[in-house]
């Protein structure tokens, strides 16, 4: 089934301790805080009352996320393969780089999680290039070029690790106008790649929010994740961060 979740025991036993705790202390924890917010008065500028909303839409946005991970799992480990399949660690150099230039990848859900290794989604672009490939394969990917092509020349277009990339476009005035070159760019993605002489198409969960002066980075950043689980939940689509 297409809306399955494949998870190891490890991933799937640590969601639902995640979902226990969010659910009883987390709820309760944050609850407290909006309260003791309130009695300081003004909530129009009170900082600290909408800083305490904030990571209560967060939180419950990864509730939401994790419960439908748990409610649609399939568990597996990965068995002795010559191809590559969910559970895979698959190691992968890029083209024109020096041979001893290698990064090791688990292919599985974003809610694997292991200090050396980055972990790819069966479910990217880079995941579905990589399913079926046996040892010594080469496989391409066109997906940050065909953003690079959506953005201005002088915005910033990285991967963060596994099949997350981050896109950054200074000075841009509105959500409005943030939200239009996300959608082109999920447009552009949704091209058919050929890999391998096979047909690949690719869809994008993005979450775009703007950047507010005196604004963290981390902030921003945790914005941007919760904005990206909320368009993971529906795949292929484009979400604002609410109040943007």
């Amino acid at each position: 089934m297409a809306d399955e979740h494949v998870l190891s025991q490890a991933a799937y036993d640590r969601l639902v301790a995640e979902l226990e705790e969010l659910r009883t202390k987390g709820r309760i924890e944050l609850a407290d805080r909006i309260e003791r917010a309130r009695e300081h008065g003004d909530l129009k500028e009170n900082a600290e009352y909408h800083a305490a909303k904030d990571d209560k839409a967060k939180m419950e946005t990864r509730i939401a996320h994790i419960a439908d991970k748990i409610d649609k799992a399939v568990i597996v480990e990965a068995e002795g393969s010559d191809q590559v399949m969910v559970g895979s660690v698959v190691t992968i150099r890029y083209e024109g780089d020096d041979p001893d230039e290698t990064e090791k990848y688990l292919v599985g859900s974003i809610e694997e999680r292991h200090d050396d290794l980055h972990v790819v989604s069966p479910t990217s672009p880079m995941g579905e290039a990589l399913l079926g490939h046996a040892a010594g394969d080469t496989v391409l990917s066109t997906l940050a070029s065909r953003i690079r092509h959506c953005v201005r020349d002088g915005d910033t277009v990285g991967r963060m690790g596994g099949d997350e990339i981050l896109v950054l476009m200074p000075g841009m005035p509105s959500i409005d106008q943030v939200t239009r070159v996300a959608e082109k760019i999920r447009r552009h993605a949704a091209d058919p790649l050929r890999v391998a002489g096979q047909s690949i198409t690719v869809t994008l969960s993005i979450g775009a929010v703007l950047a507010t002066s005196g604004q963290t980075t981390s902030a921003v950043l945790a914005r941007a994740d919760s904005a990206m689980y909320a368009a993971k939940t529906r795949r292929n689509a484009v979400r604002t961060f609410p109040g943007d």
